[in-house]
């Protein structure tokens, strides 16, 4: 049971056009040069403002939202920012003794006053970018706690994911030089690009993340006894599922088990056996596909062999985890592990890494503790509004089983990959996890508001409604 929440258009219509710019977002090289990363933060940044400014004139859906959950949105590029703010030289010697002789091993000239970050213009970058990731978080929290407006959401996510995954199939199969992309743009042999992503992993990271709209999807409408509509989102899960096994990414197929065992887990009596069947049909279409591409023994031969530049991304990360220990309170600034890596670099000195080759140890050295404090804050969050949903009953709890599963699939994923650190994984997955989270709250109050009602008592409007509306008038119970 959910209850309904009065949603405005200036709020429906940001969240559909963050919807479908995250959706668009993987199509310019997933986003990830610099033209293209610029291109797709400007208006999400844009569309914050007016929608903040909207909301401060009058309140509206975004009150709805628990003070919590904003000071947390706006602390994610606020403690980015934080490594950009000049300050003097000996203060930032003071608070980070080792700055100075990395900034010296990385041929970085002094100066009088510095900033907390070894790279101030990528920690500015950093931080646009997660600011376009709270606005996405605030605006889609806000608009999906009404069901169809987060049934939208998710649709535009489901399908525009199932394009970027038909695509990367076709591409694989059609292109002949395992280097190019779109057929005829080259990249560095570096790469190992697969549809519109320069990193196959990468491309596997997002069909996870897809996959978990279009799994709700069709929870949602199975249940709800809508069965044409259950079998279109069922085709989507499944092609988004072959598209993740035919990138052969050993990383990709750790999170996408990761994510099938937590949708289980989070599936409940007849449900769970139902989820298993699913699940266990989208394997076999994947497998499927894996046979008829002929990338079977590839995927064989990469799961059962550790050598070669897998090992090398654990040297990286054990380096990037000594840097933590100079810099430990507040890291050595967002989006600098690139240019500072060098100058602790213990592997093959030819070779260079533009990341650490998992998400958290690099959060970890660039944003430090008060990084690490923040990503703690903001799970606990979650798990806790999270958890009061899944308690309620209905097919609108599927809308918060895929999403939550999709983003712990992805979380295990970056022990080994960069996801969120790929602008459009990035905010894909705060699109995703924000979807669930609303769902939470909307479940929550309505389960809530039915059993006040079942015991006698009226429950009244939120807040939000009593404002716009005037004080509530509650009839007395007979």
């Amino acid at each position: 049971m959910s209850r309904s929440v009065e949603v405005g258009s200036s709020v429906r219509a940001a969240a559909l056009a963050v919807t479908l710019l995250t959706v668009l977002a993987p199509w310019p090289y997933a986003s990830v040069e610099p033209l293209w990363r610029d291109a797709l933060i400007a208006p999400l940044l844009l569309i914050g403002i007016v929608t903040l400014a909207a909301a401060v004139r009058r309140r509206g859906p975004l009150a709805t939202l628990s003070g919590r959950a904003m000071a947390l949105a706006a602390l994610i590029p606020g403690v980015a920012l934080l490594g950009a703010v000049p300050l003097p030289a000996f203060l930032v010697d003071l608070v980070q003794p080792s700055a100075g002789r990395l900034l010296s091993a990385a041929a970085v000239p002094p100066r009088g006053w510095t900033t907390l970050s070894l790279d101030p213009a990528t920690t500015l970058d950093a931080a646009a970018l997660a600011a376009a990731i709270a606005v996405v978080a605030v605006v889609v929290i806000a608009a999906a706690r009404q069901p169809r407006v987060r049934a939208a959401l998710a649709a535009i996510l489901c399908v525009g994911g199932t394009a970027v995954a038909v695509f990367g199939v076709v591409h694989v199969l059609t292109v002949r030089d395992s280097e190019t992309m779109f057929w005829s743009v080259r990249i560095a042999e570096v790469g190992t690009p697969f549809g519109p992503f320069v990193n196959r992993n990468h491309f596997g990271g997002a069909m996870v993340l897809f996959a978990g709209s279009a799994v709700g999807l069709f929870g949602r409408a199975f249940e709800g006894r809508r069965f044409v509509s259950a079998g279109i989102w069922g085709i989507c899960a499944c092609a988004l599922g072959a598209a993740l096994i035919a990138t052969t990414s050993r990383g990709a197929v750790l999170g996408a088990g990761t994510a099938s065992v937590a949708f289980i887990a989070l599936a409940r009596g007849k449900s769970r056996r139902r989820a298993a069947a699913a699940l266990g049909v989208a394997a076999l279409v994947g497998l499927a596909v894996l046979i008829g591409t002929g990338r079977g023994q590839e995927l064989l031969v990469r799961v059962t062999s550790l050598s070669g530049r897998w090992t090398a991304r654990f040297a990286v990360q054990l380096d990037a985890l000594r840097v933590v220990l100079d810099f430990p309170v507040f890291g050595t600034g967002a989006g600098s592990f690139e240019t500072t890596y060098t100058a602790v670099q213990t592997i093959e000195p030819t070779r260079s890494f533009s990341n650490a080759h998992s998400d958290w140890v690099q959060i970890l050295m660039e944003t430090g503790l008060l990084g690490a404090a923040l990503l703690v804050a903001v799970t606990l969050e979650v798990g806790r509004v999270v958890r009061r949903g899944l308690e309620a009953a209905g097919p609108e709890r599927w809308m918060i089983a895929g999403p939550i599963a999709a983003c712990l699939g992805v979380a295990a994923h970056g022990l080994f990959e960069v996801n969120l650190h790929v602008p459009s994984n990035a905010l894909l997955a705060a699109c995703t996890l924000s979807i669930a989270y609303a769902t939470s709250l909307d479940v929550h109050d309505g389960h809530a508001g039915g059993a006040a009602r079942s015991s006698g008592r009226m429950e009244c409007s939120d807040e939000s409604e009593a404002e716009a509306t005037g004080p509530p008038v509650c009839p007395s119970p007979s």
